[in-house]
């Protein structure tokens, strides 16, 4: 309620768009919630796509092929800057791409999903909590967590994955590791690095070609005292410098700040982590002087215009790093230091996005790359989605 307050408040006349969206959200959840598989790639996959398919859903098929955009024109707020500025800047960290671009389904359920009564959570002592758990869980229950590995080829035989190649970071040593299952949570973009050119369909392989440019950023992590941080200063917030540019082209900051005692920062001390797009070929065209000299622009220009709004004179800051998409790179392996996926435009989404099963026999991908898209939340669903996959599999052949 206090939503729908506010905005009938910042966007006179635009109340119709707004309640199509929440009834585009309420179908999609109900789909969701059922576990579907998107894009189907066998009959299995099919069935489990066409037993979420009910009357209640039906609302949604005619947008299927709307963008957030389609939407805006349908109740005549296309011309609504402040409207579509607030869409552009909300969509971009979700799907990637403004409202002209995003899938309208996609968007219904990224700008309602941190609405009651589902709702987003933040964690006490940051993402590294979730971390450990998954970690706790893995040992659990048998698995093997190898840290300073490097997987540097999915080995194939008759076009089938049967192993990986494994070099450790340590040692430089390099062995192999074979399986009856491959689970790859990287980017689709890295396939063509790791597998045989040979071993990848000709059809899949010029789909991955073709992707759009996915995009990188650029993080300033700030240490602060608490003194740096105004009175009740919420947790999250979004800066936009230049009203009249494209939304990401490094005129945006996307900003998490931490509470006291949240676990993220000693008593009396916060952090402040600042984020924007940016084009990651930006980062590899020059040498290593003109990069580090970009990277110390980009920092001091980040930390200015939080200076803006936060109380960083040189007393209050503690400590200061920056990340770009080499550092991503380096530290996670993503092709180029992409971040977010693919994107979810209409050509990329639900029906027409990537599938967790890939033509590649025993071979599986989860993650941004594939459906729904990024997000705690929507990763954790692809694997699960190939956790079901393979267990019908092992099923289906005992």
């Amino acid at each position: 309620q206090k939503w729908q307050e506010e905005r009938q408040k910042q966007f006179p006349g635009s109340e119709p768009f707004w309640q199509l969206l929440q009834k585009l959200f309420q179908a999609s959840w109900r789909f969701q919630s059922r576990d579907p598989v998107l894009p189907p790639r066998n009959w299995w996959d099919l069935g489990q796509l066409i037993a979420a398919l009910r009357l209640d859903t039906a609302i949604t098929f005619p947008f299927t092929l709307m963008t957030v955009g389609d939407a805006l024109r349908l109740y005549g707020l296309e011309r609504d800057k402040r409207l579509k500025t607030f869409l552009d800047l909300q969509l971009k960290l979700y799907s990637q791409v403004n409202a002209d671009e995003t899938a309208l389904l996609y968007a219904a359920t990224a700008l309602a999903v941190s609405q009651s009564p589902q709702g987003l959570s933040h964690l006490q002592g940051s993402m590294q909590v979730l971390s450990d758990r998954l970690v706790t869980a893995l040992e659990k229950y048998g698995g093997k967590l190898q840290m300073r590995h490097t997987v540097e080829k999915i080995l194939t035989e008759k076009g089938k994955a049967t192993g990986i190649i494994v070099r450790n970071q340590k040692n430089g040593q390099i062995y192999p590791e074979m399986a009856d299952e491959i689970v790859a949570n990287i980017p689709i973009q890295n396939l063509p690095q790791l597998i045989d050119r040979e071993a990848i369909p000709s059809l899949y392989h010029r789909r991955i070609e073709k992707l759009p440019p996915a995009s990188g950023a650029f993080v300033v992590y700030l240490g602060v005292d608490r003194a740096a941080i105004p009175p009740d200063c919420p947790p999250h917030l979004q800066f936009l410098y230049d009203y009249d540019g494209i939304i990401g082209e490094n005129n945006s900051l996307f900003v998490s700040v931490s509470k006291e005692g949240d676990g993220r920062a000693p008593v009396g001390k916060a952090t402040i982590i600042a984020s924007s797009f940016t084009d990651t070929s930006l980062w590899w065209r020059k040498g290593e002087d003109n990069y580090q000299q970009l990277k110390a622009a980009y920092s001091q220009e980040a930390i200015e215009r939080l200076g803006n709004y936060f109380h960083l004179n040189p007393d209050h800051i503690v400590h200061i790093e920056s990340a770009t998409p080499r550092t991503f790179e380096r530290f996670t392996g993503r092709n180029q230091g992409i971040v977010g996926g693919i994107g979810q435009r209409l050509s990329t989404f639900g029906p027409f996005g990537v599938a967790t099963r890939t033509p590649i026999p025993h071979l599986w991908l989860v993650g941004d790359s594939t459906h729904p898209g990024e997000g705690t939340a929507g990763v954790s669903y692809s694997a699960l989605t190939v956790v079901r996959q393979i267990e019908n599999k092992l099923l289906a052949s005992s």
